[in-house]
C-alpha cells in the first residue's frame, strides 16, 4: 500500500531543485521566471500564502543519512520564499524515488497554475520518451498507449498523436510502434527539383521541362549551309534587275 503523502513544513536548504525536474521550457535552461518569482515575493510580502510545494522524499541508498527532499511542484514559489526571508516552506511531501519524482513532474501544471505553452508540452513529451524505464512503468499492462501517457503527462490525445508522429513511432494497443519518420518539412531541406522530376511541393506533380528553343533559320543562326550566301546574293540581284526594267518601262 502506498503511504499517503502528509504536510509538515521543510527548511529551504533541505529543498533539492534538481533541473530535470523542471519541465517549463524557460529560456537558458533556468529553474524558474524571474518576473513569476518577483510577483509571488509580493504576494508573500503583502501576507498572502500559496499551496504546498510538492516534494518525494528518498531514502538514501545506503540506509544511513538523510533523505533527499525532491521538489517536483513548486520551483517558483519555492525561490519566492527565499526571496522574502521565510527559513521554510510547507511542503506535501511523499516517499519515493527519483524516478517517482520524474513520473510527479510529467504532470504537473497540467491543470493549475500558468497555462503549459507549447514549447512546455513538446519539453514533457521529450522527457517521456528520452527515459525508457519511466515509458516501460507507464506503459506497462496498459491497453491505450494514448491514454496512459495522456494520463501521465496531462496532454491531449491530439497533442500527442501529433507529437508521436513526428518522433516516427505509431501506438498499437499498449505499445509504441517505431515507423518511417515523415518527410523534413523543412524547405531548406529538400533537394533542388530537376526538370521532370516530381516536385517536393506536389508529390507526383512532374515539373515541366522547359519548352525547346524553336530552331533558328540557317542565315540567321550564324551556321548557314555552303553556297547558301550566295544563292541569296544571286536572287537578290534578280530583284533589282526587275525593278530596274520596271522603271525604265515607265519612261
Amino acid at each position: 500500500m502506498t503511504p499517503k503523502p502528509r504536510t509538515e513544513y521543510l527548511p529551504l536548504e533541505r529543498l533539492v531543485f534538481l533541473p530535470e525536474l523542471q519541465l517549463r521550457a524557460l529560456p537558458g535552461g533556468a529553474l524558474y521566471d524571474e518576473a513569476a518569482v518577483v510577483r509571488y515575493a509580493e504576494v508573500l510580502a503583502d501576507g498572502g500564502e500559496f499551496p504546498p510545494l510538492g516534494v518525494v522524499e528518498e531514502a538514501p541508498l545506503s540506509g544511513r543519512g538523510d533523505p533527499r527532499h525532491l521538489v517536483y511542484s513548486g520551483f517558483h514559489r519555492g525561490e519566492a520564499y527565499r526571496r522574502a526571508g521565510r527559513g521554510s516552506a510547507e511542503c506535501l511531501v511523499r516517499p519515493g524515488t527519483l524516478q517517482d519524482a520524474r513520473l510527479l513532474a510529467l504532470s504537473e501544471n497540467s491543470r493549475h497554475g500558468l497555462a503549459r505553452s507549447p514549447e512546455d508540452c513538446r519539453r514533457v513529451f521529450d522527457a517521456l520518451m528520452a527515459d525508457a524505464p519511466l515509458l516501460a512503468r507507464v506503459l506497462r499492462g496498459e491497453r491505450n498507449a494514448h491514454e496512459a501517457i495522456r494520463r501521465a503527462t496531462g496532454l491531449s490525445k491530439g497533442v500527442i498523436c501529433k507529437y508521436l508522429a513526428r518522433a516516427g513511432l505509431r501506438a498499437e494497443n499498449g505499445k509504441l510502434v517505431q515507423v518511417a519518420p515523415p518527410p523534413d518539412p523543412d524547405p531548406a531541406a529538400r533537394p533542388a527539383r530537376v526538370g521532370g522530376e516530381p516536385s517536393d511541393d506536389r508529390p507526383g506533380d512532374p515539373t515541366p521541362d522547359p519548352p525547346a528553343r524553336a530552331a533558328l533559320p540557317d542565315h540567321l543562326s550564324g551556321k548557314a549551309r555552303p553556297g547558301a550566301f550566295a544563292a541569296h546574293r544571286a536572287a537578290a540581284g534578280e530583284v533589282l534587275r526587275a525593278l530596274r526594267e520596271a522603271a525604265a518601262g515607265l519612261d
